[in-house]
Order: C-alpha cells, then sequence, then structure tokens
C-alpha cells in the first residue's frame, strides 16, 4: 500500500517552495515599486523646479516692457536660472549644470529644462540598474490680464492723438492748452509698450523725447474735478475718483489699503464731486509718501526706483495700480467709467493748490483672469503653458 503521509509531505514542501518563491517575487515588485515611487517623486520635483523657473522668467515681461532701459531677455534668463535651482530634487538641490533656459522674446516666453543624469536607485541596482536619468520641461507666458487686485479707486483718461489744441505738436496736454477729444480729428488706441508704435494710449512711443521712452517715467500730474466748474476739465491731464465697492463711504479705505479687485469692462460708480475727496485723496497720498516710504525716489539715470525701504521697489505702497479708460467716455454730466485698462504708477505727492495727484508712470501691473475685448496690454498675468 502506499504511504500516504509520505505523499502529503511532498506536497508540503512544493508549497512551501512556491510560497517561497511568491515571496520572493512579491518582495521583488514590492522593492522595485519603492524605486518607481523614488522615481516619480524625482521626476515630480524636477517638474515644479522647471515650472518655478519658467514663471519667474517670463515675469520679466510683466515687470518690464521691451525697448526700455532694462535688457528684458537677461533679467528673465537671470529670474529662470535662480527660481529653478532654489527647489530641490529628493531634497538636493538644483544645480546650475542641471537647469537650462530659452527666452523667446516676440511671444514672451521663457521655456526651462532641468534634467538630473542620476538618480541612484536602491533595489533595482541588484538587478544592474543603479540610477536613472530624469528630466522635466515647462514653458510659461506672459498674456494680458482682465483684472487687477490692489488697484486704486482712481480712474484716469487714456491720452490720445490730439489734432486740435496741441500747439506744439509733442502731443502732450500742456498749460495753455485745453484738450477735449473728438473722435474723428482725435485718435485713439490703447498703449501696448511690447509693441510702442501701435497706440497712442500711455505706453505707446508717440511723446518719445529722448528722456521718457515710451512714457516710462513720465511725470503725472492729474487734477481732481473741480466741482465748482461752470466747463468741466475734458483733457488727459485728471482722474476721476470712483467707487469700487459700490459704497463711496469707503474711498477712503479703499485708497489707503487693498480691497476688492477692479475688472475692465465693468462699468463703475463715479464719486460725486465733493469737498471730502480733495482732503482725504491728499491725508492718504501724504501718508503712503511721507511715512510708509519716505526714501523711494525716481532716478532718471537707471529709470527706476531707488531708495525704497521695501527692497524690490514693486512692493512699494507708494508703487500702485490706477484705471484707465477709453476718452470716449469723457463727457459732462459723466457718471459711471468703464475700464479698459490698468497701469502702474509711482506716487510722489499731492499738490493742493491744484487739487493734483504727482507722480511717474511705470508701465505693467500683474493681475488676473482672461483678457477681453478691447481691453490695453499694461495689465499682464503669467500662465504655464507647457
Amino acid at each position: 500500500m502506499p504511504d500516504g503521509r509520505k505523499g502529503s509531505h511532498r506536497r508540503q514542501g512544493a508549497t512551501l517552495v512556491l510560497v517561497a518563491m511568491a515571496m520572493i517575487t512579491v518582495g521583488t515588485v514590492a522593492a522595485l515599486a519603492i524605486d518607481l515611487g523614488m522615481l516619480f517623486k524625482a521626476r515630480s520635483d524636477a517638474q515644479r523646479a522647471a515650472e518655478a523657473g519658467a514663471l519667474a522668467g517670463a515675469s520679466a515681461f510683466v515687470d518690464f516692457a521691451l525697448g526700455n532701459a532694462v535688457d528684458v531677455d537677461s533679467v528673465a534668463g537671470a529670474r529662470a536660472n535662480q527660481y529653478a535651482e532654489s527647489n530641490g530634487i529628493l531634497n538636493v538641490a538644483v544645480t546650475a549644470a542641471e537647469d537650462s533656459f530659452e527666452v523667446i522674446t516676440d511671444s514672451q516666453k521663457v521655456r526651462v529644462w532641468v534634467r538630473r543624469e542620476q538618480v541612484g536607485t536602491w533595489f533595482a541596482k541588484l538587478l544592474g540598474v543603479s540610477s536613472v536619468p530624469i528630466g522635466a520641461k515647462a514653458a510659461a507666458v506672459a498674456v494680458s490680464a482682465s483684472s487687477g487686485g490692489c488697484t486704486k479707486p482712481i480712474a484716469v483718461p487714456d491720452t490720445w492723438r490730439e489734432n486740435g489744441d496741441d500747439t506744439n505738436g509733442d502731443q502732450l496736454e500742456e498749460d495753455g492748452e485745453t484738450w477735449t477729444y473728438t473722435p474723428g480729428p482725435d485718435t485713439y488706441d490703447t498703449g501696448n509698450p511690447d509693441t510702442p508704435a501701435s497706440g497712442a494710449g500711455y505706453g505707446s512711443n508717440v511723446r518719445d523725447d529722448g528722456t521718457y521712452l515710451n512714457d516710462l517715467g513720465r511725470p503725472l500730474t492729474l487734477k481732481l474735478p473741480d466741482p465748482a466748474a461752470t466747463t468741466p476739465n475734458l483733457g488727459p491731464r485728471q482722474f476721476l475718483p470712483f467707487s469700487i465697492s459700490g459704497n463711496p463711504n469707503d474711498y477712503r479705505d479703499e485708497l489707503s489699503g487693498c480691497g476688492d479687485a477692479v475688472n475692465l469692462g465693468t462699468p463703475y460708480d463715479l464719486l460725486p464731486p465733493s469737498t471730502q475727496t480733495p482732503v482725504s485723496t491728499q491725508e492718504v497720498v501724504d501718508s503712503l509718501v511721507n511715512q510708509a516710504d519716505p526714501g523711494a525716489h525716481w532716478d532718471p539715470q537707471t529709470k527706476t526706483i531707488q531708495g525704497s525701504a521695501f527692497g524690490d521697489w514693486r512692493s512699494s505702497p507708494r508703487t500702485i495700480k490706477f484705471g484707465l479708460f477709453d476718452p470716449v467716455q469723457l463727457v459732462p454730466g459723466q457718471t459711471q467709467v468703464t475700464l479698459n485698462n490698468i497701469g502702474l504708477m509711482f506716487l510722489e505727492g499731492y499738490d493742493p493748490t491744484l487739487n493734483a495727484l504727482t507722480g511717474r508712470f511705470l508701465y505693467f501691473a500683474s493681475g488676473t483672469g482672461d483678457p477681453i475685448a478691447g481691453s490695453g496690454t499694461l495689465i499682464k498675468r503669467l500662465r504655464l503653458v507647457e
């Protein structure tokens, strides 16, 4: 008779062998999965570094216009390197040898590559794979936006080509001249500092005189409407206070602080002429200029703001966003304003004798939202495209 116990022992032995082989297989797969997870993490880190570099590089096209005193391509490249290398892959910093960039000026795009040739493995080396190369690519562009947070409730008529009362032909309204926008003989289109010959508004080159290229740094003296005037000023040298929240009583807080975002294409109520508006405006501007950042000033040599206590002048509370609107809206009895652009201005003070805001035009403002038809290009945002 066959011995049943021997057969049972043989089956048990075979089962143990199969279990052992399965455990080895499972262990090997688990070990390789750990390596694979680590490599995915490394790839994700590289992608994050590439995206940071691309966005930082493209930010140069938000901060600076083409053709001014700043070499925008060099700034873009330096920022791309700096931000890519401020990131790490598996907690090891990206080195200068591991990132590269391309600046495409015409499309205001910056592309960044991050590549590490050897990412070590833990368990795959048992199979002869001791390291694996990983890499990532990202590209970002600066595009027009349609909304600007922290914009002050200041609406300024964009300037235009005046064919009537521009006596010296410099396309600047000056004392002794009374500009009134008349469609037909006068023409207007938004300025584009990236292609300045295309426009007449702020940022275009129609007023270039060798001192203020594309209006960069041009002094602005913007007067409040005179409530006692029988004939209102309808030229470009003014500003119209408006309400962002819809409550005129919020004007002071909106001017001094950072309220709701301002949207292009949305009508806003103008504040009615009031003796309190000049008082509020002067008090807020004097506070920002004389207390918040008194040492900041426009430097005509470098064509930038110098001496700011905030390090980067863009962070100074004296660097403000302001609204621009199509001058066709300049009509007697105007009660609302619809902005088509948002620009950047450096506040220099308030002239109580003129009831005028004084400052410098600085170009681009950062924003959000997709562009809308008819909007200008002074407000920009960054977008990853690759």
